[in-house]
């Protein structure tokens, strides 16, 4: 989750402006960016999406699903 929002936050060029909201979109970039480059280990989020907490928050946007 960290790691999306820095690069959502931070390292993508248009979610640096601070006078627009980060947008599902935007979300969806930064998770691809993250694959591509292979920062963060698939297994080490599989692993975590193992615990209740943390599923109930990643799955439904590495899922593309709607959040309430």
């Amino acid at each position: 989750m960290n790691a999306l929002g820095y690069e959502a936050c931070f390292d993508m060029k248009n979610g640096r402006d601070r006078t627009k909201p980060i947008t599902k979109d935007m979300i969806n970039e930064a998770k691809e960016n993250i694959i591509l480059r292979r920062d963060t280990h698939i297994d080490q989020l599989a692993d975590k999406l193992e615990e209740e907490r943390v599923r109930r928050v990643i799955e439904p946007i590495l899922a593309g699903g709607e959040q309430p």
